[in-house]
């Protein structure tokens, strides 16, 4: 008798088959979403501590949730990449390309990143204490909610940041560019900012105390109501600075430059301005009380020709051979002031006196000006 029992078809399930493959499609994208490293031949991941990645291609990935502490991506190009939260710190990034890199919230703490690019690079909330930022760019990143305690950007291009606000206490900036920078209330006191270029930046209500400025460049700088008591001017070129309401109390600004700076109702007590040149600028109402324009002993004087000198205060200040030509010191207070003094100096003919005196040809002054006892230019 024939079987008549139905047969089971032979042909596959389609669907069946269908949810197997979307299952293992979904399993393929979860594991590539947990560990994106992977397909890129980092299989390190999730921890690539001390991985070395020297010049490897690693642009446009997806790298959060690694750890590259101590990693070598020397020359490595991470341009685009997702590195937010991810910990670099003491990782090798020299020469690395981190153009438009995400590195919100990311641990850089120690990292060396000497030449390394980080023009449009996203840094809020960064951690870059003791990082080595050698001539760096970082030109045009906003770098506020970024931690850079005592990181070395000397020689950084930092052309354009935002830095308002922030707390450079430690950091080196000795010969970094600034030009145009945004330095507004920032605490830079003690920082050492020596040959650097601040060209039209903006320092307004900001904290330079005790900071090193020497042979800096900071034309056009906005200095308004800065705090920069003790700092250290010598040789910087200040000339068209806005320095209105600076508290520069004991300054040391031997050979510096202000040159048709804008220098009203500064404070300039016990400053030292030997050699300064102060030509054409406006002092109106300024405090030099106590300061030193002298050029005895062999220093040269200061240059104040063509300075507007109204109300200053020059109360106690040394003016031996100051160059006062056609300043304008109506109502000015150069009470008690040393205006000539004589010296005795060493030259190849052995020690002679010379005669110090300040160069008042052309000087305006009016009735309220008042003069040292017993002196009063001739009329």
């Amino acid at each position: 008798m024939m079987d008549r029992t139905p047969q089971r078809s032979r042909r596959p399930n389609r669907l069946g088959l269908a949810l197997r493959l979307t299952s293992l499609w979904a399993v393929a994208i979860l594991v590539l979403s947990l560990s994106g490293c992977t397909q890129f031949g980092l299989s390190c991941a999730p921890d690539c501590s001390g991985a070395i990645f020297a010049r490897r291609d690693l642009s446009e990935m997806n790298l959060t949730g690694l750890s590259l502490r101590d990693a070598d991506l020397r020359g490595a190009d991470l341009t685009g990449s997702n590195l937010r939260g991810v910990d670099l710190s003491s990782a090798s990034l020299m020469q690395a390309n981190l153009a438009g890199t995400d590195l919100r919230g990311a641990n850089l703490r120690g990292a060396r990143l000497q030449r390394a690019i980080l023009v449009g690079t996203q840094l809020e909330g960064a951690n870059l204490s003791g990082a080595e930022m050698q001539e760096v760019d970082l030109s045009r990143v906003n770098l506020i909610n970024v931690t850079l305690s005592a990181a070395n950007l000397s020689q950084a291009r930092l052309i354009g940041v935002n830095l308002s606000g922030v707390s450079l206490v430690g950091v080196l900036l000795a010969n970094a560019v600034l030009d145009g920078a945004n330095l507004d209330g920032a605490d830079l006191s003690g920082v050492n900012l020596s040959g650097a270029k601040l060209n039209g930046a903006s320092l307004i209500k900001t904290n330079l105390s005790g900071a090193n400025l020497s042979a800096a460049v900071l034309y056009g700088a906005n200095f308004t109501n800065a705090r920069m008591v003790g700092t250290n001017l010598i040789a910087a070129d200040c000339d068209s600075t806005t320095m209105t309401g600076a508290d520069m109390r004991g300054i040391n600004a031997d050979q510096a430059y202000f040159t048709g700076s804008n220098l009203r109702n500064v404070r300039l007590e016990q400053a030292t301005l030997t050699f300064i040149s102060l030509q054409g600028a406006d002092l109106s109402n300024a405090n030099l009380s106590g300061s030193k324009l002298i050029a005895a002993s062999g220093e040269r004087p200061g240059n104040l020709s063509g300075a507007i000198l109204q109300n200053i205060n020059f109360n106690q200040a040394e003016l031996s051979g100051a160059i006062l030509k056609g300043a304008d010191l109506r109502g000015a207070d150069l009470s008690g002031a040393t205006l000539s003094t004589t010296a005795v100096i060493t030259g190849t003919d052995g020690p002679q006196e010379q005669i110090f005196a300040a160069d008042l040809n052309g000087i305006v002054w009016d009735e309220h000006t008042r003069w040292p006892a017993g002196f009063k230019p001739d009329a």
